[in-house]
């Protein structure tokens, strides 16, 4: 019971990370070009956890967080730096290429 528990609890604050993390992208940067012309308006963002422990191993840092984001236009991968809470950096991943996001 307490396993259903411990499951149930993380998937709400996953949930509420990946809509959070939204609404902080979707504020930074859905008038970015790169997002305009690969994503579109963004439709949904979701935890990549394949993704995201390759990247943290690849780049040897745990701070890294990844997403993929489907939008009107296209889909692909964000991967983002955090530090003391903030993103430090932010990629977008699409077929035509790896765009910082600045």
């Amino acid at each position: 019971m307490s396993g259903l528990l411990c499951g149930g609890g993380l998937f709400l604050v996953l949930n509420w990370a990946e809509g959070s993390f939204q609404e902080t992208f979707n504020a930074n940067y859905r008038d970015h070009p790169m997002v305009q012309e690969h994503i579109g308006e963004v439709d949904t963002m979701t935890i990549d956890f394949a993704d995201m422990a390759a990247v943290k191993e690849d780049r040897g840092d745990p701070d890294y967080l990844s997403f993929y984001v489907v939008g009107t236009k296209g889909e692909g991968q964000v991967v983002v730096l955090v530090k003391e809470g903030l993103i430090d950096t932010c990629e977008l991943i699409v077929p035509a290429g790896t765009f910082q996001l600045k």
